[in-house]
């Protein structure tokens, strides 16, 4: 790296140090909507758009100044950003979601608005309450060949979703009318399920889809062509296997794909469909690749690198001669970016503008804007500027060896305001599938560690990131070997000489809830409270009308907890309060529909019947999570002053 750029950086972080000492960093501050969710450069390079929740605003690139109003969404309708993306050089196309009824998520009203960099000529060319209710429309593509619009996926909606099983369409959209914009040149695919992608010229080419656990896959070589079915002879029809489609490359006939139809793990793979073979590009033998952490070139014709889901989200470039992957490694590898994960946040269509995204464990994030022709590297903007990192804790990653051998990931936070060993808490995660504890920034962890709690996360069997025989390893075993993985890591936590290990709690929310209960029945001795928050309590529930608020198919239910509705009773929390020997914390929000009420209500019956000493928060208008900062924060004081109280 030249001198100059390394002093721009050592001149920001000192600046950003110095600032950061007036104020010392607080819980509110921890649990607080970050300011910024996300940040985007114009393909040229001329202006960046920082996204935060519920409003997002316009800047110059080059001064940094501000050149549009914030422009807000509907508050009042419990409206949030969804996406935002550019899809010309002056002109953003966003939609928004929001929270209806008792649902945790947020639901996609599928609303499609643009706004132009100045913020002053505002579209809304598809708004399907006044448009057409029973369409649903996802973005394709810029490449329509018109400035003026847009591809886009439109298919059939009712009852609050998409149906999957409807056939797909391409249409073109115009998104600068002002209301229901133009939609034409249907296109549609061959395929009465499943989604449809484009080639660079803006044609349908790709229909794929998963039926019945199989994925099918269709491809055509041009709008004249026959679609032919190339998933026959390509390997990947495989029951379960899993493939994304990224997009073609500059040749516009062959195409990146992300699959694990080959061993398990989600490689990166170049498909070339005349010739139905696929070449491996890149694969980690013990670690999946992030579907959401692929960038591509600035010509969007090569993948420049991919994000693996180890415990420190390494981005791995792969076109290492492509002067965007060189200024990385460059950039990254800078002794001053050490604790901090350097991304990619995007580029501009020459590559001469970077946008950086720079975090830790202890820091939320910070992005920077490098140019690449002076070389000159400018702090943006922190996601939470409240947030101190130097008032934060660092996170140390171990591997440890589970009971039967399986090789298993520990996060170690331990806080900076206690002398001596500090007392330990355990914070299993919720899914278990599909989930892990990722690298990043966790409010919970940094809460308990600022309150001088040493904390322990693990990533149990089942965890997602490390392949498909690690997933399916989680089956069947919600109460049983994923229990004593938690239990692995507790014991491991605890001897180390900065832990005390005779003062441990151990608290998680969902089915991280039902592993901490499960694990303080387990080992009444070694756990001295638990606390469970918005958790499932009795997995026979969830054959009984009591499962979460989305569909669970049976075969996937049966997969992963089996159907013998007494077993999964027997070694549920609610049957087992006469093993427990801790103090519990539990607390609920009314209003979930994610982890129904149901569940909370039978544990604290239990624990009535048991007469064991309980704290319950039940809070009425409370949602899933207690989403909002201000329950979250206060829902998190009544835990600490609960955990100070019995460790």
């Amino acid at each position: 790296m030249s001198s100059r750029v390394q002093g721009y950086i050592l001149t920001l972080i000192i600046a950003s140090i110095s600032i950061g000492c007036l104020k010392a960093t607080t819980l509110e501050d921890i649990f607080a909507e970050p300011v910024l969710h996300d940040m985007r450069v114009s393909p040229d390079g001329k202006h960046l758009v920082g996204v935060g929740p519920y409003a997002f605003q316009f800047m110059d690139s080059n001064s940094l100044q501000m050149t549009s109003p914030r422009i807000s969404v509907n508050m009042r309708a419990r409206e949030s950003i969804m996406d935002l993306q550019w899809v010309n050089d002056e002109r953003v196309l966003y939609t928004v979601d929001m929270i209806v009824g008792p649902s945790p998520f947020p639901w996609w009203p599928n609303n499609f608005y643009s706004v132009n960099m100045k913020g002053n000529q505002h579209s809304n060319p598809f708004n399907r309450g006044q448009d057409e209710p029973e369409k649903q429309l996802r973005f394709r593509s810029v490449d329509s060949g018109n400035p003026r619009t847009v591809l886009m996926q439109e298919k059939d909606f009712r009852f609050y979703r998409e149906i999957y099983e409807s056939t797909p369409s391409i249409i073109e959209m115009d998104i600068y009318s002002k209301k229901k914009g133009r939609r034409t040149n249907r296109q549609k695919g061959p395929l009465s399920f499943g989604d449809l992608y484009v080639g660079r010229e803006g044609i349908a080419r790709i229909a794929f889809g998963v039926r019945a656990g199989i994925p099918e896959m269709h491809y055509r070589a041009d709008a004249s062509s026959e679609w032919m079915n190339i998933t026959e002879g390509s390997g990947i029809a495989t029951f379960g296997s899993t493939i994304t489609f990224l997009g073609f490359a500059g040749d516009n006939k062959s195409f990146y794909i992300l699959g694990n139809h080959e061993n398990g793990f989600t490689n990166l793979y170049l498909y070339a469909p005349e010739a139905n073979e696929y070449k491996k590009v890149w694969g980690h033998s013990d670690f999946d690749i992030d579907t959401d952490g692929v960038v591509w070139t600035p010509k969007q014709d090569q993948v420049l690198g991919v994000t693996l889901m180890n415990p420190f989200s390494n981005f791995m470039p792969l076109a290492s001669q492509h002067v965007a992957a060189r200024y990385w490694s460059t950039l990254a590898g800078n002794k001053v970016f050490s604790a901090h994960r350097v991304s990619i946040a995007g580029l501009s269509r020459d590559g001469s503008t970077m946008l950086l995204l720079a975090d830790s464990m202890a820091d939320p994030g910070v992005y920077f804007r490098f140019n690449t022709k002076s070389q000159k590297l400018d702090r943006v903007a922190s996601k939470n500027p409240a947030v101190l990192p130097a008032d934060m804790s660092n996170t140390i990653t171990h591997r440890v060896k589970a009971h039967d051998g399986i090789s298993l990931y520990v996060n170690l936070t331990y806080p900076k305001s206690v002398e001596g060993p500090a007392p330990l808490i355990v914070m299993p995660h919720a899914g278990p599938h599909e989930v892990y504890d990722e690298f990043g920034f966790n409010p919970e962890v940094q809460a308990y560690a600022l309150n001088g709690y040493a904390v322990v996360q693990v990533n149990y069997r089942g965890s997602a990131g490390r392949g498909v025989e690690f997933a399916t390893a989680g089956f069947g075993e919600w109460a049983g070997a994923i229990i004593d993985d938690v239990i692995t890591a507790t014991r491991y936590a605890a001897a180390q000489k900065q832990v005390d290990g005779e003062r441990i709690c151990i608290a998680g929310s969902h089915y991280g809830a039902f592993a901490a209960l499960s694990a303080a029945f387990r080992e009444p001795d070694l756990y001295k409270c638990v606390v469970g928050n918005q958790g499932i309590y009795d997995l026979s529930l969830l054959w009984n009308g009591q499962a979460p608020a989305w569909p669970i198919n049976p075969w996937i239910l049966t997969a992963a907890i089996g159907n013998d509705v007494e077993a999964l009773a027997a070694e549920s929390p609610t049957n087992n309060v006469g093993k427990l020997k801790s103090a519990v914390f539990l607390s609920h929000g009314g209003k979930d529909g994610f982890a129904p009420p149901q569940h909370h209500r039978a544990m604290v019956s239990a624990l009535k019947h048991g007469q064991l000493e309980f704290v319950n928060v039940d809070e009425i208008g409370g949602e899933h999570g207690f989403r909002d900062p201000e329950n979250k924060t206060r829902l998190y004081k009544q835990i600490l002053e609960f955990v100070e109280e019995h460790i």
